[in-house]
């Protein structure tokens, strides 16, 4: 029982931490920006990124939890502001940084983490439009993560006017065998007003 609240305290920790860097410098685009480990001190073991230590083989298991940190404020960050996971909100064409063809262009950052108990591998995240698989928006990576650290991840996507409903896909390559999948995507609607030309 102990056990159990402590982690959902730390779990809520992180997602404070989470929240107020998403919030506190809304326009701080950081690529690979680590929020710190688990004070716990859940396991981890070597980075089998960097060779030595444990194998790959036995570095990566089912303990790994790759999610997109869900708590208070946690969601994408679409141009300066941030629409909750489930979420719409509508945002103005001219507030894009640039615009072409009908489509406005949107700077985008989210957190994800890795709340198992071993490293992940780098992998693949994506960006899709309108359903889970196609089209794809944006295609980044995600380095690394040992256990119970969460990354900052941005770039852009072009957005048309109108709706759209946007699918972030944390491990859409399928590298890292995880225990719970269904935390690994989620979905917002964002709603541009005015004219991209």
């Amino acid at each position: 029982m102990c056990q159990s609240l402590a982690r959902s305290l730390e779990r809520f920790r992180r997602a404070l931490l989470c929240a107020s860097i998403l919030l506190a410098a809304p326009m701080a685009w950081a690529g690979e920006l680590t929020l710190g480990p688990d004070p716990q001190g859940g396991g981890g073991g070597t980075n089998p990124t960097q060779g030595g230590g444990d194998s790959m083989a036995n570095a990566v298991s089912s303990t790994i939890d790759l999610t997109l940190v869900v708590g208070n404020a946690s969601g994408l960050v679409v141009g300066d502001v941030l629409v909750p996971w489930g979420g719409t909100v509508v945002i103005g064409a001219d507030t894009a940084s640039e615009k072409m063809l009908d489509r406005c262009r949107y700077r985008f950052r989210y957190v994800a983490g890795n709340e198992g108990g071993s490293w992940s591998i780098a992998t693949t995240n994506r960006i899709f439009r309108e359903a889970p698989g196609w089209p794809v928006l944006s295609s980044h990576g995600m380095p690394a993560l040992p256990a119970g650290i969460a990354t900052v991840l941005s770039g852009s996507i072009w957005l048309p006017e109108g709706v759209s409903t946007l699918y972030v896909y944390v491990d859409n390559a399928a590298l890292n065998p995880e225990f719970d999948e269904a935390d690994n995507l989620r979905r917002v609607s964002v709603i541009v007003r005015g004219d991209c030309n």
